[in-house]
């Protein structure tokens, strides 16, 4: 028996190690009448089966060797397996797992909805994971928030920043998105954490912030722009607007901002220096508006509000102060800043100052990602849905979840990841 789990892709690393997973095996077991000192020789079979050690042609017999069955009674076990264990990773196996299983006289759509309970189990797995990482990551923010600086803060200053803020989103926002330079990208980089920082312990601001950006009337493109048949101007606010006409308020990946950019009634029109304006500006709407899950990495040294031109080269970054605002952000960059002197910076063409923002979201995005983000929001719908508890009215009795799970253990070797994680559940279980 190997373990080599690195030949195995993460998706399908998931379908073997999920704990759905676990209580399938043990589901067949049980159906099958196979003892517990076999589990782990049926469990060795599914992973012989995964890993394309054993071909799927030979199961049947392999299952008449391993555990003394008749024809039929293999057929049937087979059939068990090639349907809740083997049909969500048919594409991996690269075998027909449909014609298999009816040709044992068995039907796979009665195993889909199993499959759709394993994804549904893995997803959630991972959305928790998620949570839990931005939850490291905003204490993260926190302990550079402290050592930031050893002056206290300045409340009525910091206030007064803010409304400047919340003014420039809503009256000055494109005089932010002018062409990069290596001044312009350092003051915005440091106005960044500032407006992350705020939208993180200042729920009032973020609204403020967000409302701001619905409500600018600045004229963002130049075609004629049609909403709900009228022809209007073309502002921030008529562009957000039709795209949350089409794609509603929640969340949206890279993907959906790409097709908008370029399949959109309105944004066909556009040159491709509008489109990457326009690309801009709903990266910052949905920055703000889904913070912190919005945000483009889980690096927080990259997170960002105004989204920075990557291709400008800030090696040179130096720390502006707060006053950054009231010095003149919205009429950067200005020849005071405090950068290191530029005069024989050589200028680039606009070709080389900024990467084709499309291409770059469309290498970016892929069909599954988006398949993934659209389970995402249905499970979160899902999980915003009311759930009723059962009440629990002999609370010394043993939970009946941890002897299922117990016998789920049994299933691995002892020490390997998933009979640890396995464990670890139990714990939980015995403590509540």
């Amino acid at each position: 028996m190997t373990n080599n789990t690195t030949i195995l892709p993460q998706k399908i690393q998931d379908y073997f190690y999920a704990m759905k997973a676990a209580e399938y095996n043990l589901a067949i077991c049980r159906k099958h009448k196979i003892s517990n000192n076999n589990i782990k020789k049926h469990t060795e079979i599914i992973r012989e089966l995964y890993y394309k050690e054993l071909l799927l042609a030979d199961l049947i017999k392999k299952l008449m060797e391993v555990f003394n069955l008749n024809e039929e009674k293999a057929k049937m076990l087979a059939t068990d397996i090639a349907g809740l264990k083997l049909l969500a990773v048919e594409k991996w196996l690269g075998e027909d797992i449909k014609t298999y299983i009816n040709n044992l006289r068995g039907n796979y759509h009665d195993y889909l909805k199993h499959i759709a309970k394993l994804d549904e189990s893995i997803i959630e797995k991972k959305l928790k994971e998620k949570i839990k990482k931005n939850e490291l990551l905003k204490k993260e923010i926190i302990k550079k928030r402290e050592a930031k600086s050893m002056l206290p803060v300045n409340p009525p200053s910091i206030q007064k920043e803010k409304k400047e803020a919340v003014e420039l989103f809503n009256e000055g926002l494109l005089e932010v998105l002018e062409p990069p330079t290596k001044e312009f990208n350092t003051i915005i980089s440091d106005f960044n954490d500032d407006l992350i920082e705020w939208i993180d312990t200042d729920n009032n601001f973020k609204k403020d912030l967000e409302v701001a950006l619905y409500k600018n009337r600045q004229k963002l493109t130049n075609k004629e722009f049609i909403y709900e048949n009228e022809k209007i101007k073309p502002t921030v606010m008529a562009w957000l607007r039709d795209f949350i006409k089409q794609f509603g308020t929640k969340n949206f990946s890279d993907l959906d901002l790409t097709r908008y950019v370029t399949n959109s009634l309105n944004a066909k029109k556009l040159s491709n220096n509008e489109r990457k304006l326009l690309a801009k500006v709903l990266k910052i709407y949905r920055y703000i508006k889904f913070f912190p899950i919005s945000m483009p990495t889980d690096l927080t040294k990259d997170w960002e509000i105004i989204p920075l031109d990557r291709d400008v080269n800030t090696k040179y970054k130096s720390k502006i102060i707060s006053k950054k605002i009231k010095e003149g952000l919205t009429k950067i960059p200005k020849k005071k800043l405090s950068v290191p002197k530029e005069e024989n910076l050589k200028i680039k063409t606009e070709q080389e100052k900024a990467h084709n923002v499309m291409q770059v979201l469309e290498k970016k995005e892929e069909g599954e990602n988006q398949a993934l983000q659209t389970k995402k929001n249905n499970l979160i719908n899902e999980q915003n849905k009311p759930k009723i508890k059962k009440a629990i009215t002999k609370p010394k009795v043993q939970n009946p979840r941890i002897k299922e799970l117990e016998d789920a253990a049994a299933m691995y070797s002892i020490g390997s990841i998933e009979h640890k994680a396995i464990k670890d559940e139990i714990k939980k279980l015995s403590v509540n």
